[in-house]
């Protein structure tokens, strides 16, 4: 039929897509056009641990009012360093996580997070006043630092090629281990964000104007 001609024709073009991203020019000239974007928005090295920590206390913040109990969610924020790879965990809501049913209803796209997070400019965040994030950019602002970002989140394991297109981590030893050591809780699996650095960005880089400044982030955060 004319519907499986069109599905056979859709999955052939998408498999030439992906193999034509997985080579290094085409990863550095879409790599290119998002840092472009993410500079127009006026965003640098240094605003990036700003962002995940803004969507790490939405995340807790979601999670704390999808369960009964609250009391025991883990509210902290821990960013490590180790061998030129930055390492940003949290212990909010997993990505792509749908929570309960009340959750469901009242959140449908929940279970859309990781494609949010990659389409540039996709957030649904205005629709909630509570969470902080508007322009959906706050996820990709570590492509300034890092080509190829590695998340856990719960059993997503993923890492991110060309900016956009996610793919299973085969190799997650070494996250899960990070992860492993620094859950206290573990009720709530938590999420780790790994960013192997660029060449020429240094750890300090991102680091430097967020701790000087983290004493106000947990003045003026909802609940980390």
């Amino acid at each position: 039929t004319n519907r499986d001609e069109w599905r056979m024709r859709s999955e052939t073009h998408q498999e030439e897509f992906i193999r034509v991203l997985h080579q290094d020019t085409a990863i550095e000239h879409v790599l290119g056009k998002v840092r472009s974007k993410l500079k127009e928005y006026q965003y640098e090295p240094d605003s990036i641990l700003f962002e995940l920590f803004q969507n790490a206390d939405d995340a807790v913040l979601q999670l704390e009012r999808s369960k009964e109990l609250s009391s025991d969610i883990n509210r902290d924020f821990k960013v490590l360093t180790e061998n030129n790879t930055v390492y940003v965990l949290h212990w909010g809501r997993p990505i792509n996580d749908r929570c309960n049913t009340e959750a469901q209803e009242k959140w449908p796209s929940y279970g859309r997070d990781l494609e949010k997070m990659l389409i540039i400019s996709a957030s649904d965040k205005p629709q909630d006043e509570q969470v902080t994030g508007r322009f959906g950019l706050g996820f990709k602002s570590v492509f300034l630092a890092c080509d190829e970002p590695r998340i856990i989140s719960a059993d997503l394991r993923v890492k991110i090629i060309a900016g956009f297109l996610p793919e299973v981590l085969q190799d997650s030893e070494v996250e899960q281990k990070v992860l492993r050591v620094h859950s206290g809780n573990t009720q709530y699996p938590g999420t780790l964000l790994a960013l192997p650095l660029r060449e020429g960005i240094a750890a300090n880089a991102l680091l430097e104007r967020f701790r000087q400044q983290q004493a106000l982030l947990c003045i003026t955060s909802k609940k980390i």
